[in-house]
């Protein structure tokens, strides 16, 4: 697939993505993203679903969530493993999604055996390669699970087969906005036969050819600013490593490093205390990585200490270790900070803490008492950030 066709797809996504229908009152957001396809267009869509309300359900062990493409709209002919999770506590591989026997229902299933909570925000997605109808048509891709119901009345989007002059050109201007509702994607698709994955190339501007001594345009990767004490996104830099067997199963995506956006609170005594991530690792599998951090303290006056400096780990699947070099370390006031191993729920993944033991010149309590950090993962391993 080119370029201009995934952005043809995407600015289709902007004119035509469908959300869950209203008549149906659902706990979960549905979504569909693109939901328009040419006749007879053979194309992938991302069906998601994201938790927006409280209290906030869990996953069990065995619970499925069942999609069903109406038969008008053409067929699915596959569905990508692992499934796209964006989540702070579920990982792809608490997921197995398949085509069930009828090839228009997709079933995805949580098999992991400990319970984990759909948190806010959380979204599970699946990429669904799809080939249209000949024939025009709109119906309804079906939802199913313990969430939002399994008999009568289900959640529903809509997906739109239509002549390909009905859809919008895919003219690109300086801003191009995807649809707000949904995880949003830009993709190469699948290579054909044994080719290997094609590369994507994203670059910055130049001047014009000619001029003498001018600068080319910054890259810039932002992540979506929050609002008031929210915080934004986190960046996250991932890749994929072999797996231990021979086979045709995907490479899971890890994260390789993250740059944690909003500063998170240590305990106000002293000393103060909290947790930082966790490792996922299983049988012989090793991980290591360093922590970069900065702390600051306050007395909510004129009151500060703060500490810049690096935590390394390496860690097994039933032992870790940590340590902070002091001669790497930098200060203002006395924080005295360190690092803490440990095993953290749910399954009990090695992982890391930081503390300090900060003291003011004149003493006071401390008000403000945050940490700011980004860890990078030298390992195939997931990381997770504590709670």
């Amino acid at each position: 697939m080119t370029l201009l066709v995934i952005f043809s797809l995407l600015i289709v996504s902007i004119l035509f993505a469908s959300a869950a229908s209203a008549d149906v009152p659902t706990v979960l957001a549905y979504s569909i993203t693109p939901a328009a396809f040419s006749l007879g267009q053979s194309g992938i869509t991302r069906v998601c679903m994201a938790q927006q309300s409280a209290p906030l359900p869990s996953f069990n062990q065995n619970d499925e969530t069942n999609i069903v493409f109406d038969p008008s709209l053409g067929n699915v002919t596959s569905v990508d493993s692992p499934v796209i999770v964006k989540s702070a506590t579920l990982t792809p591989a608490d997921f197995t999604v398949v085509q069930a026997p009828n090839p228009n229902k997709i079933r995805l299933t949580y098999v992991t055996a400990a319970t984990k909570t759909f948190g806010f925000g959380d979204s599970v997605c699946a990429t669904v390669h799809f080939t249209a109808s000949a024939s025009p048509a709109a119906a309804l891709v079906r939802f199913s699970n313990k969430f939002t119901g399994t008999t009568g009345l289900l959640p529903s989007v809509n997906i739109s087969i239509v002549d390909s002059s009905l859809l919008p050109q895919a003219t690109l201007g300086s801003v191009n906005l995807l649809p707000g509702t949904a995880p949003g994607s830009v993709l190469i698709d699948r290579n054909t036969g044994s080719n290997p994955g094609e590369p994507l190339t994203i670059g910055a501007g130049s001047p014009a050819s000619g001029a003498t001594d001018i600068a080319g345009g910054d890259l810039k990767l932002t992540v979506g600013p929050g609002t008031g004490l929210g915080g934004g996104g986190n960046l996250r830099l991932q890749t994929a490593g072999a797996n231990d067997l021979s086979g045709t199963s995907d490479n899971l995506l890890v994260d390789r490093e993250i740059i944690v956006s909003k500063a998170k609170q240590l305990t106000l005594a002293s000393p103060g205390f909290t947790s930082l991530m966790s490792i996922h690792l299983v049988g012989t599998h090793t991980a290591g990585g360093r922590i970069f951090y900065t702390v600051r303290a306050t007395d909510g006056g004129s009151q500060i200490a703060t500490e810049e400096g690096v935590i390394q780990y390496a860690a097994t699947a039933n032992s870790i270790t940590c340590t902070v070099q002091t001669a790497d370390k930098l200060h203002l006031g006395t924080v005295n900070s360190g690092c803490t191993p440990g095993f953290f729920n749910p399954g009990s993944q090695p992982g890391i803490s930081i503390f300090d033991n900060v003291s003011f010149s004149s003493p006071a309590p401390i008000v403000v008492h945050e940490v700011y950090f980004r860890i990078t993962n030298e390992s195939g391993a997931p990381i997770r950030l504590e709670p």
